[in-house]
């Protein structure tokens, strides 16, 4: 139909036809639709909600037999009914937090929900006894979560789905989701009635509701306004890189800069029988690694330094890494090379030099117990190769080693034999409190983004305890990308388990330059 639909379009003929004709059409998204019907007319799209009231809202835009079905429906039906519906608001505005919300970028549509609750409606019909287990499995993992390939976001849609999906939630007429009873769930006698006490919600959700703090809201509200700022310099062919350079002289002056700056390939050691021994082994890895980036970022600059001043031939890649230089990005031939980093161009080649100096130090002392994990590709190789030498040394089975995590209170604390200290993290979406010995929340002034201090990692047979918070460890704030995570640390906390892992709250490795 589509294409009759343009064959007609194009039929119009502005002579002939009304002043006051115009065509109105609404579509789905699809790829099928006629490109030049897209060019010849003005397109409004209708965005995700921003906050759970909209969302509730445009939700409840239910069809005449929805609405006798809820108005006929039980008691059980249209409390889960409508606390569903909030969970399915709630995991939408978590969206607009970023990776704050979620690690990745997700999409939970209208779709999830109504199937979500003919499964409900089913379950409730078929069984006496309401199955929580059942429901909350083919909800949040098989409905909501089966588009999720990021493990910690299903441990958090389990977490939040927990609290809209309760045994409080079967037992009682009335629950409330926040401490001010803003958010509460009843049995509403009618469908009007449930719409009129979501039109009397507040416009904009209290981020208790959403597990989150008032200061990651503020965050979430700034990064918005970059965003929008961001957009608008686009139309206007703005650039938004940071310093980017538009005279030749002073695109050379920053390729020489950066040769400069760049450190000398490393001679691989010769360690003869103890090459074989774990930590070595991890040092000839990164060694090698850090060889190669230095190998490609030499090359590229060196060729772009002589084509800029007439010695060499400006081809296609010289162009593309002059194109990168000139508006203070990383190449890609270079990402490749290295761990995941969201850096500038400059930026990125400091890193570079403080990582090798760390391996110089490393190849002409012993192995630094005292570390940035910023200067390692993979921090997991490292902590095996660290289980493996505890393994060997204790004559203790590798299968039943643990990392146990101790937070210090600077880098002057001592570090047992077989740990290392791990130094400059940040912490995100919390804070360390050094007299409760544990991470709190934000407060209203905090900054979403913090200093940790010094973590000892040490190998034990025991068991992490289960009160503690597993804390992911990003390589940076941005946590997409299946080489970002990097491992995952028990930390003390304030509340519970469920309360931080809503919060979202991780650590991150790399370096946050102001």
């Amino acid at each position: 139909w589509l294409s009759i639909l343009e064959s007609i379009c194009e039929g119009f003929d502005e002579e002939t036809a009304s002043p006051d004709f115009r065509l109105w059409m609404t579509s789905v998204t699809t790829t099928n639709f006629p490109v030049p019907i897209l060019q010849n007319c003005i397109k409004v799209a209708l965005e995700e909600p921003l906050h759970v009231k909209e969302n509730l809202l445009r939700s409840q835009l239910s069809s005449k037999q929805d609405i006798s079905k809820f108005n006929d429906s039980g008691s059980m039906y249209k409390k889960m009914m409508f606390s569903f519906s909030i969970f399915h608001a709630v995991i939408n505005e978590r969206v607009h937090f970023k990776e704050v919300g979620w690690n990745q970028d997700y999409v939970f549509s209208k779709k999830n929900l109504k199937l979500s609750l003919s499964y409900l409606s089913n379950a409730l019909n078929e069984n006496k006894d309401v199955s929580l287990k059942a429901i909350s499995y083919l909800t949040s993992e098989c409905i909501y979560g089966s588009g999720m390939e990021d493990d910690l976001d299903g441990r958090t849609m389990e977490t939040i789905f927990r609290k809209f999906c309760c045994q409080e939630l079967v037992d009682t007429d009335e629950k409330s989701f926040d401490d001010h009873n803003v958010y509460n769930v009843k049995p509403f006698a009618t469908f009007d009635e449930m719409l009129g006490y979501v039109s009397g919600l507040p416009s904009a959700t209290r981020q208790e509701l959403l597990g989150m703090q008032e200061s990651v809201a503020d965050h979430r509200n700034r990064k918005d306004t970059n965003k929008l700022l961001n957009n608008l310099m686009l139309t206007q062919n703005i650039s938004v890189h940071s310093k980017v350079l538009s005279d030749n002289e002073a695109i050379l002056e920053r390729v020489l800069e950066i040769i400069k700056k760049l450190p000398n390939s490393f001679v691989m050691p010769n360690l003869g029988e103890d090459m074989y021994k774990s930590m070595n082994i991890i040092l000839c890895q990164q060694l090698d690694s850090c060889n190669k980036l230095i190998s490609a970022c030499a090359g590229a600059m060196t060729s772009t330094q002589e084509a800029m001043m007439g010695t060499n031939v400006m081809n296609e890649t010289v162009e593309n890494i002059l194109d990168h230089v000139k508006n203070n990005k990383v190449p890609k031939e270079f990402k490749v090379l290295t761990y995941q980093t969201t850096f500038n161009l400059q930026q990125f080649i400091e890193d570079l030099s403080d990582r090798a100096c760390f391996l110089q130090s490393w190849l002409d002392n012993v192995f630094p117990q005292k570390m940035d994990f910023s200067a390692i590709t993979h921090p997991s190789s490292l902590l095996t190769a660290l289980l493996q030498d505890f393994s060997r040394t204790h004559n203790i089975d590798f299968e039943d080693l643990h990392i146990l995590s101790t937070v210090v209170p600077d880098e002057d604390s001592p570090v047992p034999e077989g740990s290392i200290m791990l130094r400059n993290l940040s912490v995100v979406g919390g804070i360390w409190d050094y007299q409760l010995e544990a991470l709190v929340d934000l407060s209203p002034n905090s900054n979403t983004v913090n200093k940790m201090p010094p973590i000892i990692l040490t190998p034990s047979t025991d068991k992490p305890d289960p009160s503690l918070y597993p804390c992911p460890v990003f390589r940076t704030l941005e946590r997409s990308g299946k080489e970002n995570l990097a491992m995952v640390l028990e930390l003390p906390i304030t509340g519970t388990v469920d309360l931080w892992i809503e919060r979202g709250t991780a650590l991150c490795i790399q370096k946050i330059c102001n």
